[in-house]
C-alpha cells in the first residue's frame, strides 16, 4: 500500500501540487509510525522516492542505501539543524528531501552546472566548482552571512573523485 502511495505521489509531484503532497507525506509518516515501520530510515527513503533521489528507497530498484546511514547520523538532531549544505545537486531532488526532513533548516546547494540551479522556500542554490578554491570562496561570499561558515551538515555529492 505504501509503495502504491509513493508512486502516485511521485507522479503528482510534476503537477505542482507540492504543498498537498507534503501534507500527504506527513500523514503517511504518521501512519508508518503507527504500524511500526522503521520510521527514521523509512521516512528518508520515502522522501527520496517522492522527490526522485537515488539516496535510498522503499519501492524503487537501483538506488543507494545512504538513508540508513543518514538516519543514524541525523535523526536525533533533525529538529535542531539550522543549515545544510550539499555540494552536487543534480536536479535538486535531495535538496527537497532535506527541506522536508529538516523542518527548521535553510538548505543550501552548490553545483558546477548552472542548469541545475533553482530557488524554493528554504532552498538556495549557487554555482560552485568544488575543485577550485577561488570558486568556493566566491560561492560562500554570495551566501547570507549567517550561512557562510555555520553549516550543521555538509554533504559532498559532487564530482565523486577522492582527490
Amino acid at each position: 500500500m505504501i509503495r502504491t502511495l509513493v508512486r502516485s505521489l511521485k507522479n503528482l509531484w510534476h503537477f505542482e501540487l507540492r504543498e498537498e503532497i507534503r501534507a500527504c507525506n506527513r500523514r503517511i509518516m504518521s501512519l508508518m509510525k503507527q504500524i511500526n515501520c522503521k520510521p527514521e530510515t523509512e521516512e528518508l527513503s520515502f522522501l527520496c522516492d517522492l522527490y526522485g533521489s537515488d539516496k535510498g528507497s522503499i519501492c524503487c530498484e537501483g538506488t543507494h542505501t545512504y538513508t540508513d546511514t543518514y538516519s543514524l547520523l541525523f535523526s536525533h538532531i533533525r529538529n535542531r539543524v539550522q543549515a545544510v549544505f550539499e555540494c552536487g545537486i543534480f536536479r535538486g531532488a535531495s535538496l527537497r528531501v532535506w527541506q522536508d526532513y529538516f523542518p527548521n533548516a535553510m538548505i543550501i546547494g552548490g553545483d558546477i552546472n548552472r542548469n541545475f540551479l533553482f530557488e524554493e522556500p528554504r532552498i538556495h542554490t549557487g554555482l560552485v566548482d568544488q575543485m577550485n578554491p577561488e570558486k568556493i570562496k566566491q560561492f560562500l561570499s554570495s551566501l547570507a552571512p549567517k550561512y557562510r561558515n555555520d553549516f550543521d551538515i555538509i554533504i559532498d555529492d559532487g564530482c565523486h573523485l577522492y582527490e
